[in-house]
């Protein structure tokens, strides 16, 4: 029941981010350039493949995809608590988020 619960929480996750990154790329909001909103796509299509319909080697896949958005993410928060003292929650959810997606993806068979 949980790993259904959890599913879908990364699900909704993975389509948040993508609209956010789609955005981003229509309409600017931050200092991020376009080449990294398209990695953050293509990661973020990466990894909700494999939370939706995981392939034998889903693992694998979501870790690759899931690396950009994480060390992106980690460096942000730490950039947002050693400047202004204080962390960033959106940054800290993927953080925590795309780890738990690869046991997710891991713990799930494939087909």
């Amino acid at each position: 029941m949980i790993d259904v619960i959890f599913r879908r929480v990364m699900i909704l996750f993975l389509i948040i981010c993508l609209g956010v990154h789609v955005v981003g790329l229509a309409r600017p909001f931050s200092s991020e350039p376009i080449w990294s909103h398209i990695v953050h796509l293509v990661s973020y299509c990466l990894c909700l493949y494999c939370v939706v319909r995981p392939p034998q080697i889903g693992w694998l896949l979501y870790t690759i995809g899931a690396i950009y958005p994480f060390v992106y993410h980690a460096r942000c928060a730490w950039t947002q608590y050693t400047a202004y003292g204080h962390l960033a929650a959106i940054c800290i959810l993927v953080v925590i988020l795309m780890p738990a997606g690869c046991w997710l993806v891991g713990s799930r068979k494939a087909g």
